[in-house]
């Protein structure tokens, strides 16, 4: 058995479900009007679940009773419970993007304002984001999983590796050096995440270092006067956070 190629950047992006390769990809059947009707259904409720549940505590069987479809008709259109959960991911992530203006990076400020404003959108969902979080520096996390929750962060950016070349953000890049932004990205994003469930950060500090995140996972990308740029801001937070740190020691 062969293994199959390892993900581009571009790939990572996508949700998982639509970077399947080969084979008849579930959901097939839901082609017509009705039938998207009834999965968009079903997908509302895999997300409530999951939000009420998390991941761990998701099964088939119980979102066979809300949404009133036998389990192997779920099995047969929407494909493994992994697969429900992972398009169910992409489905609440995609619900929000469509919340607020579509991204083409034009500058690095706006691309902090862009970060600023999607950690906000972060706090209203503190459940659901707690438990994908969670899950996503899990040993045991499912593979599809977690290419759906690595692949979520990058997304919110657009078209990002092509419009920021062309902005002046970041230098062309390689491929490889586009996957490797693509992974660096999720676990800057989803580390901050994790602080800020567990109490160490408000929200308020939440939304304040979502842009410096995104800075330190571009920083190695960035083009000459975009890192000098991103230099005087990280320098300049360093120092906030140290007066921060000095202030907490006196008290």
């Amino acid at each position: 058995m062969t293994n199959p190629a390892p993900a581009t950047s571009e790939e990572v992006s996508k949700p998982a479900h639509a970077r399947r390769r080969g084979g008849s990809a579930p959901g097939r059947r839901y082609d017509s009007a009705g039938m998207q009707n009834r999965r968009a259904r079903i997908l509302a409720e895999a997300q409530a679940l999951l939000s009420e549940v998390g991941i761990e505590e998701f099964t088939i069987g119980e979102l066979s009773k809300r949404a009133g479809v036998a389990q192997r008709t779920l099995y047969r259109n929407l494909g493994s419970r992994e697969d429900i959960m992972a398009r169910a991911i992409a489905a609440q992530h995609d619900g929000l993007l469509s919340t607020i203006p579509p991204f083409k990076a034009r500058s690095l400020a706006q691309c902090l304002d862009r970060a600023a404003t999607v950690a906000r959108f972060v706090i209203a969902l503190r459940g659901y984001a707690t438990a994908m979080v969670t899950v996503f520096f899990s040993a045991t996390i499912d593979r599809r999983i977690f290419e759906e929750l690595r692949g979520i962060p990058l997304r919110g950016y657009g078209n990002f590796f092509e419009d920021g070349v062309e902005a002046g953000i970041i230098r062309p890049m390689t491929e490889g050096e586009k996957l490797l932004a693509a992974q660096r990205m999720p676990h800057q994003s989803y580390g901050l995440v994790s602080d800020w469930a567990a109490g160490r950060l408000t929200d308020e500090q939440f939304v304040e270092r979502a842009p410096i995140s995104f800075l330190l996972s571009m920083h190695p990308f960035l083009t000459d006067e975009a890192r000098a740029e991103a230099d005087a801001i990280l320098s300049a937070h360093a120092e906030h956070v140290a007066a921060e740190q000095s202030a907490l020691d006196d008290d």
